[in-house]
């Protein structure tokens, strides 16, 4: 592949005489040997191609094949659909791990991100939960007990938790919290 460092540096060339030598280094043999007769066309051809360096190396390198086109990628990605994170899920329970890593609430736009389903089901759930101002606030709080249960289960050794059945007891009673904070979920939702 062509690399803009090496382009730079067969640009300086011209300095010594030697203007254009960087447009043949890129494929463009015509209008590099045009450059080397005429001094980079006076000149002036030479200083443009200062700042169009970038461009000049990736239109040589998507010839060559080493990039893609950008109109090949363009048609590729206006056919692919986006998945959802959560497949499986329901929207209402993906909008909620969405609103856990967003800090408790997200906007429309995050819901769509996190989702992949549309701007107006999104819309939708959020405005039917927000509509009903249903409280999640004991949701969260089961939900906080049961990080703050895991945490002291993962961090065995360093909190002095050694016995297998505690351990094994906290983890039911994580399971048991998240179970009730999903019956809760789904009795507000």
């Amino acid at each position: 592949s062509y690399r803009e460092g090496l382009g730079y540096a067969l640009w300086c060339l011209a300095f010594v005489g030697l203007a254009g030598i960087h447009r043949i280094y890129l494929g463009r043999y015509g209008t590099g040997i045009l450059y080397l007769l005429t001094f980079g066309l006076f000149g002036i051809g030479q200083f443009i191609d200062l700042f169009r360096m970038k461009s000049l190396v990736q239109d040589a390198n998507i010839r060559e094949g080493y990039l893609p086109h950008p109109r090949v990628v363009g048609q590729l990605m206006s056919q692919m659909t986006p998945a959802p994170i959560s497949v499986g899920k329901p929207l209402r329970h993906q909008l909620l791990d969405a609103a856990v890593t967003h800090g408790g609430a997200i906007s429309v736009t995050d819901g769509v991100a996190a989702t992949g389903a549309t701007f107006g089901e999104v819309e939708a759930e959020l405005t039917d939960a927000d509509a009903a101002k249903r409280d999640t606030a004991a949701v969260w709080e089961i939900y906080e007990r049961a990080l703050r249960n895991l945490k002291f289960v993962r961090n065995d050794g360093t909190n002095g938790v050694h016995n297998n059945e505690y351990a094994i007891a906290i983890l039911d009673t994580v399971e048991a919290d998240l179970e009730e904070a999903l019956k809760q979920l789904d009795s507000v939702w």
